[in-house]
């Protein structure tokens, strides 16, 4: 069972209009949950995934899963930009930018589900190694860097 939830993706920004508009958004993004939920499952093991119900191991695969499920929506968004006739017919540089923003979301978001897997698969439900001390910074923008993945 995947650790993400439909209401966290939607929670992301995602509309059922950026897809054109999807039967049911909700079944769209079950599909997409179910194979994030697979992958993460198969990279730390099915009897580790099933037994991580809780604490800062659930989060850290939570969001491992909904930054894999928000490459694939970028790259679905994509894909209906691509299949839409009347942007295909303009040609311009304003729809081939939008395209690379969006291409540039999606590999963002691997980067993202690779660090929160890491970070669970080293440390589990362990909390980061560290000196307790905490710094913070300042920055825009739905992928800011790795470091600050959510």
């Amino acid at each position: 069972m995947p650790k993400v939830t439909v209401q966290e993706v939607k929670d992301a920004g995602f509309r059922a209009e950026q897809f054109g508009t999807p039967a049911s958004f909700d079944l769209y993004l079950e599909t997409i949950i179910a194979d994030a939920g697979t992958w993460s499952s198969d990279q730390v093991g099915a009897a580790v995934y099933a037994a991580t119900t809780s604490g800062i191991g659930l989060l850290r695969l939570r969001r491992a899963e909904l930054c894999f499920v928000k490459a694939q929506l970028w790259r679905n968004r994509m894909a209906f930009l691509d299949g839409n006739a009347q942007s295909s017919l303009e040609g311009n540089a304003s729809a081939a930018n939008e395209r690379k923003t969006y291409e540039q979301h999606a590999a963002d978001a691997d980067l993202c589900a690779d660090y929160w897997l890491l970070q669970f698969t080293t440390n589990g439900n362990a909390p980061a190694a560290g000196s307790g001390a905490v710094m913070g910074h300042i920055t825009t923008g739905p992928f800011a860097g790795v470091g600050s993945c959510r």
